[in-house]
Order: structure tokens, then sequence, then C-alpha cells
């Protein structure tokens, strides 16, 4: 004021009512309670709480520095708001007047903000580095982050993860379409346990009917997918008059169109519950019709091929001695209690000695004979050829065997010979053992000899 005013004339402006406008003052307006204090200038109003702390700021004009009421050092410019402080480990929410963008912040770090067209973004690529969504339980445990992942000329997009609450739980993400009566359509979910499941329901939970997955690849981000694999899962009636589901297997021919390739599907064979057995059966096609290649009741075992030689190579020649001529080892707890081992070999052989002279085959299992093959080869000129069929099973324990064998060796036309044997054996399966064959000849010779030309083990286990 130009001058001081008199005690009339300050009453003359309090009772008239009239607004009080100070027209310029190089002063500012505060308020305190305690430490603290909200004040007012040119500059903007501003705030501090009682631990001095800044707690919001409506700036008024430019290159304000924010450590001036208690923030960390940055710079506003008029028109500018800030909620809460901008120091370290404090979060704020930050309006920028110059983008039109609100900010929300931890310190001076942008983690997500709202901008000009009302869009919600996360700012930042990878957790925990920068900005993204968390679920809290009310205990205070993480259980769900959504995040931007980025691998430099990689790849880039959303992350999302499952976090288990404790040691005892097993995190999942659950990717979940529903109908608009909120019945369940498709589910999807991964475990930290590293279960995978796709369920493909349709209608209510129990509700059975045709669904297919596919499963495609591409080669780049923007051409079109091909159909790497078509699995379809039929199901009628309940669910005890298919155990499971049949799936199939589809891939595009030559000319793009997706095919059927096969399939397989479990299924009862007797679904009544006091007496069920159950199937499985596989099939593939041709041009247009499936054909069933497999078909195991319950009570089936599928043998498998153990070890195939097709090269053989042992010679024995002008010796008496015995010669192995085929051997592999069968690891331990292979065949179980009830295990089978099924071993085909075979060879040629030569017997020109002038006299005849006895062959003897020997199969040993852990080096105890459980089949004496033995021949008397007739001499003749060129090549005749042998065959041996073994078995040897546990019978009910891992340490008794039954084995037996039989020999067919001949030179068509000139002679034949034939030999089978049986034995029995303790032989502890628990660990590893040798399963192998010998061949001796009774008189040694130059031109009396066994050549193996390979063979098979067939192992059909408990």
């Amino acid at each position: 004021l130009p001058n001081v005013l008199s005690a009339t004339e300050i009453r003359a402006i309090y009772d008239s009512n009239a607004p009080l406008i100070a027209e310029g003052n190089n002063a500012e307006w505060r308020v305190t309670s305690g430490a603290a204090e909200v004040w007012g200038n040119a500059n903007g109003i501003f705030a501090r709480n009682v631990s001095g702390v800044a707690s919001f700021a409506l700036l008024n004009a430019d290159g304000i520095n924010a450590n001036t009421w208690g923030g960390a050092s940055e710079t506003f410019d008029s028109g500018d708001a800030m909620l809460g402080s901008n120091a370290s480990g404090k979060s704020n929410a930050f309006w920028d007047s110059s983008t039109g963008r609100l900010n929300f912040r931890g310190g001076t770090t942008t983690r997500a903000y709202i901008d000009s067209n009302g869009d919600i973004v996360l700012s930042g690529e990878t957790t925990p580095v920068s900005g993204y969504f968390k679920w809290k339980l009310t205990t205070g445990e993480t259980i769900g982050i959504l995040a931007g992942g980025h691998s430099a000329s990689q790849s880039s997009g959303p992350v999302v993860i499952g976090r288990a609450k404790s040691a005892s739980e097993s995190g999942v993400v659950t990717v979940w379409a529903q109908k608009h009566d909120e019945t369940s359509s498709a589910l999807a979910q991964i475990f930290s346990t590293g279960n995978f499941i796709v369920d493909l329901r349709s209608g209510s939970n129990l509700a059975l009917s045709a669904q297919a997955m596919q499963l495609q690849g591409k080669t780049s981000a923007v051409n079109a997918a091909t159909v790497l694999a078509y699995f379809d899962a039929h199901s009628s009636g309940t669910v005890a008059a298919k155990f499971g589901a049949a799936h199939s297997f589809r891939a595009q021919d030559d000319g793009g169109t997706v095919r059927d390739l096969g399939g397989s599907i479990f299924k009862w064979d007797v679904a009544a519950s006091a007496s069920r057995r159950s199937r499985w059966e596989s099939y593939l096609y041709n041009i247009s019709t499936a054909h069933t290649v497999l078909s195991v009741p319950y009570f089936a075992r599928v043998p498998s091929v153990y070890r195939k030689d097709t090269v053989g190579g042992t010679t024995v020649q002008n010796t008496a001695a015995e010669t192995t001529i085929f051997s592999q080892t069968i690891e331990a707890n292979e065949l179980g209690s009830n295990g089978v081992m099924t071993l085909l070999l075979g060879g040629d052989l030569q017997q020109n000695s002038g006299a005849n002279n006895t062959l003897t085959f020997r199969v040993k299992f852990g080096g105890t004979t459980v089949a004496t093959l033995k021949v008397t080869v007739v001499t003749f000129a060129g090549t005749g050829g042998y065959f041996i069929h073994g078995y040897i099973a546990n019978a009910n324990a891992t340490n008794a065997q039954r084995g037996f064998a039989m020999l067919v060796a001949s030179k068509n036309g000139t002679w034949d010979g034939t030999s089978a044997d049986y034995a029995t054996a303790t032989i502890p399966t628990t660990s590893d053992q040798t399963l192998s064959v010998t061949a001796q000849w009774q008189t040694a010779h130059a031109n009396a000899a066994v050549f193996s030309k390979g063979g098979i083990i067939q192992l059909s286990p408990s």
C-alpha cells in the first residue's frame, strides 16, 4: 500500500464485505502447523509434511527446482504439478504440462503414465528394472506381475508372471476364455512345476464334444502360419464309454492342404467299474482310410529292440577255443521281475575239412550258460548258414531265470542240423549283466569257420 491505513479505514474495508485484491506483492503467504507448512508465491503453491518431505506442488513459473520445497533436484515449469515426493524411495504423480502426460513415478523415474490420448502405458521393458504391475495379497505376498520384456535384436512383448505365495504352493499363469454366461470355453495354464495344461472344454466343465488344437509355425514375424500339427479330440457318450479321447495328428501336404496322418485312442474294453479293462489303439491313414496298426490290451507288454547289430564281423576259424561272437550289457532293473529277453542271431559257416566236425554254440547270461546248442557238421563245399533263436525270462523274481534256445544250421540240399536246450539260472538283474553267445569247433581246421553276421535283442519289461 502507498501509505499506512488508519484503524477507521481498516474497519471500513472489513465492514464492506468486498473482496480484497493484492495487485502486486514481493512476499508470500504461509500457513504452518508445527513442521508442516503450505505456502504460496509467484512461483506457485507448495507444501511439506511434518518430516520436511515434499507433499505437493502447483507450479506457476518456469525453472523451479524441487529441492526448494523438500524434493530431489529436478526442474519444473509453469503448469506442472506434483503430488507426493520425488525423493529416492518415494512415489509421486507428476503432471507434465509440456507433454500433456500424467506420470506415475518412483523418485524421478516414470514407471507408468496416462498419455494425451488417455492411454495407460507401462514405461520400461523388463521387470524389476522398470515399470510393471504387481498383484499383492493383503498379507503382502506378490502373486502376479505384468511387465514388458525385450531382448535386443531378438524379441519383445508382454511378460506375465504367476508367483507362488509360499514354498508349499506352485505359481501358475492362467489364460481363460469364457462365454457371455461365464461358462468355460477354453483354458490354458502353465505351472512353476513344469506342467502345461490346455483344456478345450465347451459349455459346462463336464461337457464332452469335438475339439481341436493346432500347433502353427512361422519363419518370420509377418508371413502366414504353417500348420505343424493338428490334434483332434473326439468323445461321445459318457466318460465311462471312452477313456480319455482319440487324438489325431494332421499336417500339410505339398499342396498346402491339411491332411490326416494318424492318431491314437485309449478306450474301455469293459467299462463296468468292477471289471473294467482298457485298450490302446493307434492308426495310420492312406489316401482316405484309417488303418489300425497297433491294438494293445491292458495285460500286454510292447517289446522294444534293445540292441541291433547289422554288422557282426567276428570269425571263428582254425581254432578249437571257445570264442564270443555276440555280447550285450543288459542294464540294471531293465527286466523287472517278469521281463523277457528275445535273442535273434545268425551268420554263415564253412566246413570243408574232409571229416565231420562238431560245432557248439552257448547262450550265456551273467556268465552262466543257459543253453548249449551242438550240431555235427558234415564236410561240404561252399557256404552254409546258421540261425539262433533264444529266450530268457525272469520268473516272478529279479534273480530267477528260465532260458531256452534253438539252433538251425544248414547247407541247403547238402546237410541240415538242429539243436535245442533249456536251463535255469539265478542271476541278479538288479545290477548290470552280460548276454553273450559263443561258438566253438571240436577240431581246429583252416577250412572250418563260423562267421557272425549280426543280430538283435528284443526286451519286453514287466
